[in-house]
């Protein structure tokens, strides 16, 4: 079975079973997808799901005699009261069977990195057979939209740090979206088409506002001849690569490794590495350059090497020619 089949399959010819049923699990259910219809229930509290008909389960140790189980949890995502979740999360991590949170099945679903690491998730998969998968260090403050029926998207997140978010819808199947460790965000809205595809390589810095649009959204044709214009094209960011406020990275953008793109920018383009860009369109504007973390709060640093961040020399050595 190849891997797409598998993620769709995922669900399939499995016992699903619920845990919890009160006030979040009435909202929900009526929101899972056709083909994941649990038929167990742990009540873990007075149940208030009487209707739909479930079979009992009264202790989660007896969800080991099930055939291969899946089990849904629907108690309250909120950080502001973790407990009952992580004892949960706890339990069933004890009992070693394959567990999400309802809130990530739903139609419409958004994930979020945050809740996966409280449910101490590694990887994603939902009833469409879109995956997510993080790092043990990736932020919590990722936003992930599967849109317009997607299937098998993926998405791989190294260890990461956001300021304040990042929003990653997808319009489509069949596209991915990797960023590499080390890369730190303050804002950045990532949207991505069909079979599309955007890689940010380690150790980048996004600052505020900054969108990356691998897809147009909607047709463009050639007026004289009614074909379409517009196929989406990647996106491929290098490693250590500065980009500047507002940005607007289009499809078919890349750039090497130590580059730097000015606030404001707006490109389709392709550079080579250790540049600046900036404008609309961008222009490449000085070659030879690197880049530090270091924050210039006084004019103390006249060379590279006085700088405690050390990664723009350690990729212009690893880009050297040999």
């Amino acid at each position: 079975m190849s891997q797409k089949s598998s993620r769709l399959n995922h669900f399939d010819d499995r016992d699903l079973v619920l845990v919890g049923a009160q006030e979040h699990a009435v909202a929900q259910l009526p929101q899972l997808p056709a083909r994941i219809k649990p038929t167990y229930l742990y009540a873990d509290g007075p149940v208030k799901l009487e209707a739909h008909g479930f079979k009992i389960i009264d202790d989660l140790d007896g969800i080991r005699s099930l055939r291969n189980p899946f089990i849904l949890i629907a108690r309250s995502p909120s950080p502001a009261t973790p407990g009952p979740l992580s004892l949960i999360v706890e339990n069933l991590r004890r009992l070693g069977v394959e567990y999400e949170h309802i809130d990530h099945l739903v139609k419409g679903a958004v994930i979020n990195t945050g809740l996966m690491k409280r449910m101490k998730k590694e990887s994603s998969i939902d009833a469409s057979g879109n995956c997510v998968r993080i790092g043990a260090k990736t932020s919590d403050k990722f936003f992930i939209t599967f849109r317009r029926n997607g299937q098998c998207n993926s998405v791989a997140l190294d260890d990461t740090h956001i300021m304040s978010k990042v929003q990653i819808d997808f319009y489509g199947s069949d596209a991915n979206v990797t960023i590499g460790s080390g890369t730190t965000f303050v804002s950045t809205f990532i949207d991505v088409g069909h079979r599309g595809s955007v890689s940010i390589g380690q150790d980048c810095m996004f600052s505020h506002g900054i969108v990356l649009g691998q897809t147009d959204q909607h047709p463009i044709f050639d007026a004289a001849s009614g074909k379409r214009i517009n196929y989406g094209k990647p996106i491929a960011i290098g490693n250590h690569v500065w980009v500047g406020r507002d940005a607007m990275l289009l499809g078919g953008f890349g750039i090497g490794d130590g580059g730097i793109v000015g606030a404001r920018s707006v490109t389709s383009s392709r550079f080579r590495s250790n540049v600046v860009i900036a404008g609309s369109p961008a222009a490449e504007l000085r070659q030879g350059v690197t880049w530090a973390r270091d924050t210039l709060a006084s004019e103390q640093i006249d060379h590279v090497d006085q700088c405690e961040d050390k990664m723009g020399v350690h990729w212009l050595q690893q880009n050297a020619p040999s």
